[in-house]
């Protein structure tokens, strides 16, 4: 990869630094709008302003669901969109040498919460030594800034992008990412993108996403005299999302692998003696039921989990696994009985 001359990247830096209480002082003047979900537009409005006073090709429009609704990447709407919008500046150079590059940041940030937490008014800027402070201050009106102050720096070292930059200024990442799709599908693609995100102070090439499901949970109604013949709906709710908390940070598997066969043996007959507890048998590691802690025993948390092997006819198998407290069952076909195959089996059936 070609580098800079020393000379022209210590330019550039030294760019940089003399703009950067401007800088600053620009990212104070977004942090003062507030640009929780659904109230984005005149932070928008502001943003378009600054892009076309430096004579960028501005397009701002507001996000249409039906525009978007069919790619792979939508995700679900809770909040009307009459304040999404999306701004985008365009740098075209007078002659493409180069590859293009996407700038994208968010300008939506999340509540505040309870304003008695707070030190100070969340949007009203304000700094302390080398932190500056204010709702979305990091979270990213600092990233928005910094994208379009960083072209500034090369403009005022005499230099421009040799290929199309697209500055993209976009809502609705906070709850969903709609923002950014609606960009791509609007047209803008680049070979590469720069997200500024706030994200450990370090270059990342990806991030975690999410995965939306719904699950419909069904009681069975009974008379109050007789409640505990019944099933509430909403404590199986509850359980079955602790059961699924606890899958999702694979306490299963930690549980599992600790005291699963690892030999091929086969389990001896009944008549077969041996010294010690019974069930430890070619268990590496075992260990006995009798040893395990007594707050276990009334059933009273989630994650505690009671597993079984059945294994039939054809070298068939079938692990079956019940969550102590919620009953929660998971019965899942194996391929064959050893560690791996019976470890593996939870994380295939979700």
């Amino acid at each position: 990869m070609p580098t800079l001359p020393s000379a022209l990247r210590e330019a550039i830096l030294q760019s940089v630094d003399a703009a950067f209480e401007a800088q600053l002082q620009f990212t104070e003047a977004l942090v003062r709008f507030p640009s929780t979900r659904g109230q984005e537009g005149t932070c928008q409005d502001f943003l378009f302003e600054a892009y076309r006073a430096r004579g960028y090709s501005v397009d701002r429009w507001r996000i249409e669901a039906d525009d978007i609704v069919h790619h792979p990447g939508f995700s679900p709407i809770a909040h009307d969109y009459d304040q999404a919008i999306n701004v985008v500046a365009t740098h075209r150079p007078r002659q493409q040498v180069g590859r293009s590059l996407i700038l994208n940041g968010h300008v939506d940030v999340v509540p505040t919460g309870p304003k008695t937490l707070w030190d100070a008014p969340p949007f009203e800027p304000h700094r302390d030594g080398d932190w500056l402070y204010g709702r979305g201050a990091g979270d990213m009106k600092a990233g928005l800034a910094a994208n379009l102050f960083a072209l500034d720096a090369l403009a005022r070292v005499g230099f421009q992008p040799a290929a199309p930059v697209y500055v993209q200024s976009v809502t609705e990442e906070e709850c969903t990412g709609n923002g950014a799709l609606s960009a791509l599908v609007r047209g803008y693609q680049a070979d590469a993108a720069i997200i500024p995100e706030p994200v450990g102070e370090a270059l990342v090439r990806a991030n975690v996403g999410v995965i939306l499901f719904r699950v419909r949970v069904r009681g069975y109604p009974v008379h109050l005299a007789s409640a505990s013949s019944g099933a509430n709906a909403i404590d199986a709710a509850v359980y079955s999302m602790q059961t699924l908390y606890v899958r999702s940070w694979k306490t299963l598997d930690h549980l599992l692998t600790k005291h699963l066969r690892r030999s091929r043996r086969m389990k001896q007959s009944r008549g077969y003696l041996r010294s010690g507890d019974r069930g430890t048998i070619n268990i590496v590691n075992g260990a006995s039921i009798r040893n395990r802690p007594k707050s276990i025993k009334p059933r009273r948390d989630i994650g505690h989990w009671k597993g079984g092997l059945v294994t039939g006819s054809g070298n068939t198998h079938i692990a079956t696994l019940v969550d102590r407290k919620s009953r929660f069952n998971l019965v899942l076909k194996l391929k064959r009985k050893d560690s791996k195959s019976v470890n593996g089996g939870p994380n295939q059936s979700f």
